[in-house]
């Protein structure tokens, strides 16, 4: 008797196909997110408004044009990746939705608009933190967000590789990198 070594199919690795986010999935999510950011800018700028705010002072109008400009721009790259749901699209909408929180967050920093009066508890401090972590997570979102842009223009450029003479359009499969098959069966047979 000997063994037979044979491929089966390929192995897939990655996300297994109900891990994976449906297209429905993401719109719905981009709609709850713009939804979510034009409330947050009606309740700041018409009711109950930021003057509501006990621990808000005046120098909040110096860093409501960014904090409105941020509110905005995740409306409408909310709105822009819930239609056009392309990767590097998404990827497109986060960049900027990122750089524009993180002016926002380094003006808040700046002026610290806050006055949380004398107490036992340092909330100024407290504010300072989750600022300065806002910041770092969206440095953190804009190098993810220029990443995935990477990847999907690389993606793209293989799938649509393509135009002259002598080359073909290539399908999702064949534009995927070759992965090392590590589903082996072995089969035995007779000698004859």
């Amino acid at each position: 008797m000997t063994a037979h070594i044979r491929r089966s199919q390929p192995a897939r690795l990655g996300r297994s196909p109900a891990a994976r986010q449906s297209r429905a999935g993401r719109t719905v999510g981009c709609v709850v997110g713009a939804v979510v950011n034009a409330t947050m800018l009606w309740m700041v700028n018409e009711r109950p408004g930021w003057q509501a705010v006990p621990f808000l002072t005046p120098d909040t109008r110096l860093v409501l044009g960014l904090v409105n400009a941020s509110l905005v721009v995740g409306v409408l790259s909310n709105l822009v990746s819930a239609a056009v749901d392309a990767p590097r699209m998404r990827a497109l909408a986060d960049l900027a939705q990122n750089a524009v929180g993180a002016a926002a967050l380094v003006r808040i920093w700046q002026v610290f608009p806050f006055d949380f009066g004398t107490g036992g508890f340092d909330w100024a401090l407290l504010a300072k933190w989750a600022v300065g972590v806002g910041v770092f997570g969206a440095v953190i979102g804009m190098v993810v967000a220029l990443s995935a842009w990477c990847v999907a223009a690389d993606r793209s450029s293989l799938l649509h590789s393509g135009g002259g003479a002598g080359r073909r359009r290539l399908t999702a499969r064949q534009a995927a990198p070759a992965r090392p098959n590590l589903a082996w069966e072995t089969r035995h047979e007779e000698d004859r």
